[in-house]
């Protein structure tokens, strides 16, 4: 009953992550060019902070931006487009972030997805 338990888990882990990886590299064009971490890093409180250390932004940017999205919430305002402060340090931050996460999940799909016996004999040296 163990090794099956084991399998399954391994088996869940390794898919959730391949499909993790099917989604935002392949069917998520917004993942893949940068727009969601970038928009996240903006728009998030929680990477205020890291934004300001390593993305180039100014606590009066931020400032900027929770005014122009509270505008969004305005039933009477007009339809307008936002044009957020940003960086171009945080934009190539978003990028370098998004090939990261692409890159350890994928990693981690093929780590629990590799055969147990391909794994057996490379951790033993009998490749």
């Amino acid at each position: 009953m163990k090794p099956l338990v084991a399998t399954n888990a391994r088996l869940l882990i390794g898919f959730s992550f391949a499909f993790a990886v099917l989604w935002k590299g392949i069917l998520s064009p917004d993942f893949m060019d940068g727009t969601y971490f970038h928009y996240t890093f903006l728009t998030d409180n929680r990477f205020q902070d890291f934004g300001l250390l390593f993305g180039g932004m100014e606590y009066a940017d931020f400032a900027y931006d929770r005014q122009r999205l509270a505008r969004l919430g305005n039933a009477n305002a007009a339809i307008e487009f936002l044009n957020l402060r940003s960086s171009d340090q945080l934009a190539l931050l978003a990028t370098v972030i998004t090939w990261w996460t692409l890159f350890i999940e994928g990693a981690l799909a093929v780590l629990f997805l590799w055969p147990k016996q391909v794994r057996r004999a490379t951790a033993t040296g009998r490749c």
